[in-house]
């Protein structure tokens, strides 16, 4: 981790007055949540998260890239096309893509290697020194895309110790999301409907995946479609592609190093880590599917938004609705 520099010597001083003030009213709202003890510790210790979430920011200065605020992103249709880096993603036809490419889209993590170019990209370095690389290479200094708004997590970028982003193209948006951590159902449909709708604001429970769909939410657009989220597997669109690139080949190295790191399944049939509960429960949180079927059913229904899977063989469509992406012409 880099040396965080809002941590002064004042910092220091009012820091665990402060965490007290926050622990009381997080207990007294966990009070009147009726939670358990460690329910409303963990309410706790997300109240804290928030105020760190904030902090952050302050060292946005310190690395490549300007602060993301939502305020200044424009978006240019009211639906967005969410895309995974699911091996579904190979099924595309090119009229789908002409679908897709009629609207703004959002490219999760690695999509970027793929040839479609999407409006935005929501990244987190893998724990692979390879990922800095990859993204640097591949997107970051590749002049044909500086139309492309990059967001990279900054909690993942000041862990490095070795290597520097790039931001050639001036499109480097560094957000600060807060960490709600809990298996519990009702604290996380709690913290969901209080926090979920806060303006420019972001939550990160169990992926990089939740993270662009609250994106998505926040911007206000009315249809979220997701695409080659399969979950099902562990198959990525660069292990069988139609024509191998060089960015699928050291993309595929990168991926292959984050699962050993993260001691990953990395059995290709194996469910997606982010879907396996005892991957899940060892970071704390609930399998990604749990986690969207509260914000569809909580947020999305409640605000008439239009949020579904278009793969049809998601392991997401038995916990949210689906859409025949044909169907949209």
């Amino acid at each position: 981790m880099q040396p965080l520099h809002f941590k002064t010597k004042a910092y220091r001083v009012y820091a665990p007055y402060l965490f007290k003030l926050k622990s009381f009213i997080a207990s007294s709202l966990g009070h009147f949540w009726r939670l358990d003890k460690q329910q409303t510790q963990e309410l706790i210790n997300y109240y804290w998260d928030q105020y760190l979430a904030k902090k952050f920011y302050q060292e946005v200065p310190y690395y490549p890239g300007k602060k993301l605020n939502l305020k200044n992103i424009e978006r240019s249709s009211d639906t967005i096309f969410v895309l995974g880096c699911g091996a579904s993603i190979n099924d595309l036809t090119e009229s789908d893509w002409g679908i897709i490419n009629r609207h703004d889209s959002i490219g999760v993590n690695y999509f970027y290697a793929h040839d479609f170019r999407p409006t935005y990209h929501m990244i987190e370095l893998g724990q692979s020194p390879l990922s800095l690389t990859c993204v640097n290479q591949h997107l970051l200094s590749d002049k044909s895309r500086r139309n492309e708004s990059v967001f990279m997590q900054i909690r993942h970028i000041m862990r490095r110790k070795e290597g520097k982003l790039c931001d050639e193209n001036g499109n480097l948006y560094l957000y600060s999301p807060s960490v709600p951590k809990s298996t519990s159902v009702n604290l996380i449909k709690r913290i969901i409907k209080k926090w979920y709708s806060n303006k420019n604001h972001l939550l990160h429970h169990s992926s990089t995946l939740d993270c662009a769909i609250h994106f998505s939410y926040q911007m206000g657009y009315k249809n979220i479609y997701l695409l080659g989220v399969d979950l099902n597997n562990s198959k990525y669109f660069w292990d069988h592609p139609p024509s191998l690139s060089q960015s699928y080949i050291d993309i595929k190295a990168a991926t292959t190093d984050d699962y050993l790191r993260g001691n990953f399944d990395p059995t290709p049939e194996a469910k997606h880590a982010t879907a396996q509960k005892k991957t899940t429960e060892r970071y704390n949180a609930l399998p990604i599917m749990e986690y969207l079927s509260l914000v569809d059913e909580h947020i999305m229904k409640k605000n008439n938004i239009r949020f579904a899977t278009c793969t049809n063989t998601s392991l997401l469509k038995d916990y949210i609705d689906y859409v025949d992406l044909k169907s949209l012409k």
